[in-house]
Formats: C-alpha cells, sequence, structure tokens
C-alpha cells in the first residue's frame, strides 16, 4: 500500500469490513478482505488535514466510542466539498438493538448539529447535507411507515417508528471548511 501522505487523491472506506470498493482504500480494525490498512477508528484518522476527497462509512458510526469526535475527524481529513456517505440502523430498527458492539441507536435528526447553517450552542457548521433518507422493507407495513414519515418525520419517530420499523439511515454530506 502507498503511504497515505503521498496520493494525490485519497477517497476512504472507514469500517470497510470485507467490502472492498474500487478507488477506495479500506481502513479497518480487524483483519478482513476491504482492510487495506489497519486502524483503530476510536483514534485519530492516521491521514493529513484536507486531503482525502470522499468517505464510505457504512455501518460504523454506531460502533465507535465517541461519534461526534469520530465526525469531527472524518472533517478534519477532508477537503473542502469533499462527500461523506453515512449509511447507519434507524434506532427502531431491530438491527440496532441485535448487534451487541452497537454502542449508538441513531435518529433522522442525530447529524442536524453538524448540518444547521448556524450549527448549535456546542457545534458549528461542519456539513452541507445533500440528501438524507430513511429506507424500510417492501412489507405493507413498512410502506404505512415509510407514509407517515413522509408526512412527518418528528411524528413518524416520536409515536409509529417502533410500530411500522424502518430499517436504515442514509445521509450523504458534503464538507463545509
Amino acid at each position: 500500500m502507498n503511504n497515505p501522505e503521498k496520493s494525490s487523491i485519497i477517497k476512504l472506506n472507514l469500517g470497510c469490513g470485507n467490502s472492498r470498493v474500487l478507488g477506495y482504500t479500506g481502513v479497518d480494525l480487524y483483519p478482513c478482505q476491504g482492510r487495506d490498512i489497519t486502524h483503530d477508528l476510536n483514534q485519530p484518522l492516521p491521514f493529513p488535514d484536507s486531503s482525502v476527497s470522499a468517505v464510505i462509512a457504512h455501518h460504523i458510526i454506531e460502533h465507535v466510542a465517541d461519534p461526534m469526535k469520530f465526525l469531527e475527524d472524518i472533517h478534519r481529513v477532508c477537503r473542502n466539498d469533499a462527500e461523506v456517505e453515512i449509511i447507519t440502523p434507524h434506532f427502531a430498527s431491530a438491527t440496532s438493538y441485535i448487534d451487541i458492539t452497537h454502542k449508538w441507536h441513531l435518529s433522522y435528526f442525530s447529524l442536524d448539529p453538524f448540518c444547521q447553517e448556524q450549527g448549535c450552542h456546542y457545534r458549528t457548521k461542519k456539513f452541507k447535507r445533500l440528501t438524507q433518507k430513511l429506507s424500510f422493507s417492501g412489507h405493507p407495513l413498512g410502506f404505512i411507515g415509510r407514509m407517515i414519515a413522509l408526512f412527518s418525520m418528528k411524528e413518524y419517530e416520536y409515536r409509529w417508528s417502533y410500530m411500522f420499523r424502518p430499517s436504515n439511515l442514509h445521509w450523504k454530506l458534503s464538507v463545509v471548511k
């Protein structure tokens, strides 16, 4: 593997597991087919500031010790306008609780403090939200959940999410520097 600091274009697949994505450097702590670099994602990423042009973080944010530090470190290593794709189980998904290694159970609104125009009292704006969606199964109950969520995501999460269970949250973000 080339030294990541000398690469002109770095794209990262964080917590890659066995998933190899063409053009992306797989980063994982455990031996797996997709891994190019061994690294604990609870530690700062071993890449220079503003050196990364894209990040895939599928089913990893729920495993890290501190999701806010994880997102801040992604922001640190990414260039302005770098795309960051995050997928995680929704808190009401059964898969969110089946895996004992999941430390966090996220909501549709969990990344809002990082994406709001003015930030919030403890975070400044770090990302621009490109897309955000909640996915459901093809089961008729999934269809009902999808319809309620289209009407009001807040109402869906507060009152209906455990009855009409979703599966995953999907975010595509752009880094703002």
